[in-house]
């Protein structure tokens, strides 16, 4: 979603809160059809020039790529155990659907340390971070000023702040 806000370009209005279709992105998993973790760096580095080219902002998951190629980025970010948990339940009532259906009760252990290691580290290389507090308590917009100079699609963002899943409170 904030990488629509960034550069609405390809973006399509989800209907079912997934902000994510259509925008580019470079994620751990998949890129284009590709493994993403078989790419070798030089392979993705060679996918971010075509799509710096198409694009002003390109969302990833992919930290340690980052981080081992000294990229400017903005980092996303629950700091807090209050953000953590509520990042981890939004994303498994994501998952509550089709082959993910049976996720009813998810240990949230795993995927906390998981972040808490990420952040730590992703944080070390940057000092242009974004709480998840901030995202979904309103402030994005402003905190996004910060660090970018181009026009910001904020009715995107205002219209994912009016859906119930992304309320601090859900």
């Amino acid at each position: 979603m904030v990488s629509a806000v960034i550069d609405p370009t390809g973006f399509k209005h989800p209907n079912n809160g997934h902000y994510f279709d259509g925008v580019p992105k470079i994620k751990k998993g998949l890129i284009d059809g590709y493994r993403a973790n078989r790419m070798s760096y030089e392979m993705k580095d060679q996918y971010i020039l075509l799509m710096k080219s198409l694009y002003l902002s390109l969302g990833s998951h992919d930290t340690a790529y980052h981080i081992n190629r000294k990229h400017d980025y903005i980092l996303l970010a629950p700091i807090d155990d209050v953000e953590i948990y509520w990042t981890l339940r939004r994303y498994y009532s994501t998952l509550r659907v089709g082959a993910f259906a049976y996720i009813e009760d998810p240990d949230f252990s795993i995927g906390y340390k998981n972040i808490k290691y990420m952040v730590n580290e992703a944080s070390k290389h940057t000092d242009k971070i974004i709480s998840v507090k901030d995202i979904y308590s309103g402030k994005l917009i402003d905190r996004l000023k910060n660090y970018v100079q181009t026009p910001l699609a904020e009715e995107i963002y205002y219209s994912w702040l009016d859906i119930d899943m992304n309320k601090p409170n859900s």
